[in-house]
Parts: C-alpha cells; sequence; structure tokens
C-alpha cells in the first residue's frame, strides 16, 4: 500500500484518489447483522411472479396465434389454415361477400372490379348451402342467377380489383362499390346502408398485427438491428475519450433531423391521401396524419431549441463522459456485462410479448346476425375467450 499513489494515473491523482478511508479499529465491516428489511415487498414480489407465471401458462394454452393474423370466412374459418366441408385447405386469401364485410376465401385477389356481372360465376359468392337456406338469395330450392337479388340477399358480392396484403383482398377504389351495391338495394325498394365498414370486419388488434407483420422486415432489421449495431458501436467509441464528444453532438443533432425527415414523410403522406379517389382514407383520416407531421415539426423544432439552450450542459455531460471513460477502460469486463444485461432485457420483454400477443389470440368464434336490406344476415363474430370462459 506505500506505492498506491504510483499505481494512480495523474487524472486520478487530480481528482482525489489518493484520498484513503481510514476506518476504526473497532469496524467489523458492512455484513454484521444484516437481515431482510423487506418481506412485505418479497411476498408481492413472488405473487406477481407467480401471478405473471400462471397468465403466461394460461395463455399459451388457449391463444391462437394464426386468429391474429390470417384472415376467416363468414363461417369463423382460418383462410389458408382450416379446410372446408370436403377436407380441402381453404385458399389463402379473403375477399368480402356481404355488406356487414363478411368475407370467403378464394384463391387469389381479382386485379378488376366488375360492376356489371351477369350471372352468379361473375359474383364473390357464399356457398351454395348456405345461400340455399339464406331468405330471399333463393326460392323452391333453387338459388337465384339475378346477381341484384344475390348481392341485396347477402349471399354474394361483385367482384372488386384489389391488391393482396397479409392475405386479404384490400379493394383499390372502396367508393364504387358501396355506390353501386345501394343503387341495386334502391331498385330493389330497399333503403340504402349508409353505415359501411369499409369492407374490414375486423379488430383494431388485427389490423395492428397485419401491419406489424407488413412493417416487421423493416422493424427488426433496420430498427431493432440497427439499435443493436449502432449501440455496440457506441459501447465500442466510448472506450475512447476522444470519440465521445462527436458521438455525443451527432446523436443529438440526429433527434431533431429524424422528427423534421418524418414530419416531411407524413406530410407527403397526407398529401398523397387527400389526393387519391379511391375512398380509402377519409377526411379524417388525412387530417389526423397532417396533424402529426406538424406535431413532429414542432417536436423537432423544441428539440433543436433544447440543444441550443443546454450546449454548456452538453459539453459539461461530455467531460464527465470522458471520466467515465477512461474507468471503464480499466475493467475490462464492463462491455461483457453490458452485453448479457441487454441479452436477458431482450429475453425477458420478448416472453413477456409472447404472452401478451397469445392473451390476444386467446379467441372464439360466436354466432351472431344483422339486418341488412330487409334481410336478417348471420356471421361469426370473434371474442375473447378469457371474456367468455369467466364471464
Amino acid at each position: 500500500m506505500d506505492n498506491f499513489d504510483d499505481t494512480l494515473s495523474p487524472f486520478d491523482l487530480a481528482m482525489g484518489g489518493a484520498n484513503k478511508l481510514n476506518p476504526s479499529a473497532a469496524f467489523d465491516g458492512p455484513v454484521k447483522q444484516r437481515r431482510m428489511n423487506d418481506p412485505l415487498c418479497l411476498i408481492f414480489l413472488l405473487a406477481t411472479w407467480g401471478i405473471a407465471s400462471w397468465v403466461g401458462f394460461w395463455s399459451i394454452t388457449n391463444g391462437n396465434y394464426d386468429t391474429l393474423v390470417h384472415p376467416a370466412d363468414y363461417k369463423g374459418r382460418l383462410c389458408g389454415v382450416d379446410a372446408d366441408s370436403s377436407g380441402q385447405v381453404l385458399p389463402a386469401y379473403w375477399h368480402p361477400v356481404d355488406a356487414l364485410s363478411n368475407g370467403v376465401c378464394i384463391a387469389e385477389c381479382p386485379t378488376v372490379s366488375n360492376l356489371e356481372p351477369s350471372t352468379r360465376s361473375d359474383l364473390i359468392c357464399k356457398e351454395e348451402d348456405d345461400l340455399l337456406a339464406m331468405d330471399g338469395c333463393a326460392s323452391g330450392g333453387t338459388i337465384s342467377d339475378d346477381p341484384s337479388v344475390l348481392v341485396t340477399c347477402g349471399g354474394c358480392m361483385f367482384e372488386m380489383g384489389s391488391t393482396s396484403m397479409n392475405d386479404y383482398c384490400n379493394p383499390t377504389a372502396i367508393a364504387p362499390i358501396i355506390k353501386k351495391v345501394n343503387e341495386v338495394a334502391e331498385g330493389q325498394g330497399q333503403d340504402p346502408l349508409d353505415n359501411w365498414d369499409s369492407f374490414e370486419y375486423t379488430s383494431y388488434l388485427q389490423r395492428f398485427m397485419r401491419d406489424l407483420r407488413t412493417g416487421f422486415p423493416i422493424v427488426g432489421g433496420a430498427g431493432f438491428g440497427g439499435a443493436a449495431v449502432f449501440g455496440m458501436l457506441y459501447l465500442i467509441l466510448f472506450r475512447f475519450p476522444r470519440c465521445i464528444g462527436p458521438t455525443i453532438w451527432a446523436s443529438a443533432v440526429l433527434v431533431p433531423a429524424t422528427l423534421g425527415g418524418a414530419g416531411a414523410l407524413l406530410f407527403f403522406l397526407a398529401n398523397d391521401y387527400e389526393l387519391d379517389q379511391s375512398g380509402l382514407h377519409s377526411n379524417f383520416k388525412v387530417l389526423t396524419v397532417k396533424i402529426l407531421s406538424y406535431t413532429a415539426w414542432a417536436v423537432s423544432g423544441l428539440v433543436l431549441f433544447s440543444i441550443v439552450i443546454m450546449r454548456t450542459q452538453i459539453s459539461k455531460a461530455i467531460s464527465i463522459s470522458k471520466a467515465a471513460s477512461r474507468a471503464m477502460r480499466e475493467v475490462s469486463f464492463t462491455p461483457v456485462l453490458a452485453i448479457m444485461q441487454t441479452m436477458a432485457y431482450a429475453i425477458t420483454i420478448g416472453v413477456l410479448s409472447f404472452w401478451f400477443l397469445m392473451i390476444a389470440s386467446s379467441r372464439k368464434f360466436t354466432n351472431e346476425s344483422e339486418t341488412v336490406f330487409g334481410y336478417e344476415l348471420s356471421y361469426t363474430s370473434q371474442a375473447y375467450s378469457v371474456l367468455t370462459h369467466y364471464m
């Protein structure tokens, strides 16, 4: 210990590293008479672990991921997963089949709309057994071949020019379809239908999962993958004091730049929605996207203003970080510990996300009905099985 000062760098000495602690002779260390101080918190922690583990087990047992990522037909069968009455796996693509946005599974999405069908074969229809049992679609055991009758009775729908996305046939233009269906109904003496569901009889969670499934290569690759790569790069640069200043300033400037770029993308997207004549984008949707773009620009300006105002504090933080960097270089295990903590955190988040995903997919189909154009239509609706199980 006599040569302790010789092991310290000039920086450590300047920071007071030579000042030693001199405990009294009676000091017996920090471990004497140690005991548990928070038994109640331990009980709560164990109870939380137990409940979370039970929820995870229940969700895995009762959840079905397919109900979130695959569309279901009007009978509650999943396209591309379940089998039809003959035992054949249903086609993968979903197409709306009535005004309530119920659908059928088809082999491929139509590329053009056919609003002037001549026979039933020019429509997208439900199964013949169901058409025979539907009020208004059949008479005397014979299915009507009049397209107008089949559309208003809820048995068939016009073919729609569409693009396939996540196994859904998304119409390129909805407004002409809605107009045509209402014209057909009015021609038969029925009142037009005002409450259209955009031919998407799905929950918000299902739409979110479809969007997540579409954007996963970007989110997972450029998002999580890029964050991991840049995080490791930053961890390496942090070990070199000369790199800390440029890295921190570059990170600070990138935040408002990214927000500004996101605002520009949202603004151009809103303009595209506004010019789109397909009817897919409502005025409220356009306004919402524009508000988001203005919000992103406003936040970008606030962040940039904060950086300018706090430039002195940032410079001091860089100096402190340089001191921490020197200490970090003395402990070679620090990067390994950071990697281990990141992996443990990722595993924990992954397990919890999987549990919540399985809870969200714990659904079953229930039969419901609604009157449309004077006819009662029956269809299946998804309900959370965790609610129906305990209610």
